[in-house]
């Protein structure tokens, strides 16, 4: 009998280590960094949400694979589906953090941090609730969700740094100007008459500021490096996304 009683407990023992190690395992890893920075569950959860539609149209046409219950597990010219997600969401943050450190270095925010922009969001929600209840008028949404305000403030960084034409890469030659026009046409008025040169000149250099300013932040998040990415990270992924 106390036998028995051993091998139960030691049984019991085994089950309880396998499944510890099963759910760390799958547990957020706390060491992912990007570009020095601590990534938080939070942010990467966020992500994962961003990128996954665009994920699954992307495996979907590149690998005419439609969507089943293994569409994620599956893998994909020797990537699994869930890697491939994983590394779209990392694309993300290293895209998202280059916006806002362009920012931050141009003292357009004073906190650039996940947390921060989570905050700023809260405050608008805020003020916008107090606006409608005081009849005021308000222009755009009533509230925003966090992924519809993060696209609106990233829009607004973007304007107000290529609205500083004394910036990096926001000083225009009459040249570039002059190559971007012949570079393709233009058109203005409701009957899309194409425009001369003149005409044009105030939408060419909006659009080649913007050109230029998405170069930026490309080459910035490009050069921005993610520790801790491996198969801990994808493991978490898959119990994210079902």
């Amino acid at each position: 009998m106390k036998k028995n009683i051993k091998f139960l407990i030691f049984l019991a023992a085994i089950v309880l280590v396998v499944t510890v190690t099963s759910a760390c395992g799958k547990s957020f890893p706390n060491d992912l960094t990007v570009n020095g920075e601590k990534i938080t569950q939070k942010e990467y959860e966020t992500a994962l949400a961003q990128v996954e539609y665009d994920t699954e149209m992307y495996i979907q046409s590149t690998f005419d694979k439609e969507m089943s219950d293994d569409f994620w597990s599956n893998t994909y010219d020797g990537k699994e589906g869930y890697a491939i997600l994983t590394d779209k969401a990392l694309d993300r943050i290293k895209y998202v953090h280059a916006v806002y450190d362009l920012a931050y270095e141009a003292e357009d925010i004073d906190d650039r941090s996940f947390e921060a922009i989570a905050k700023r969001c809260e405050k608008e929600n805020r003020r916008r609730k107090e606006a409608v209840q005081n009849g005021e008028v308000i222009y755009g949404l009533k509230e925003y969700s966090f992924d519809l305000y993060e696209q609106y403030e990233m829009s607004m960084l973007k304007e107000t740094y290529c609205n500083s034409y004394d910036r990096d890469g926001m000083t225009l030659s009459q040249q570039e100007v002059e190559e971007h026009y012949h570079s393709q046409d233009w058109f203005i008025g409701e009957d899309a008459q194409k425009a001369s040169f003149d005409d044009a000149k105030i939408a060419v250099e909006r659009d080649l500021r913007e050109q230029k300013y998405d170069e930026i932040v490309e080459n910035k998040a490009a050069s921005y490096e993610i520790k801790g990415n491996d198969d801990r990270l994808v493991a978490f992924t898959e119990t994210v996304i079902k």
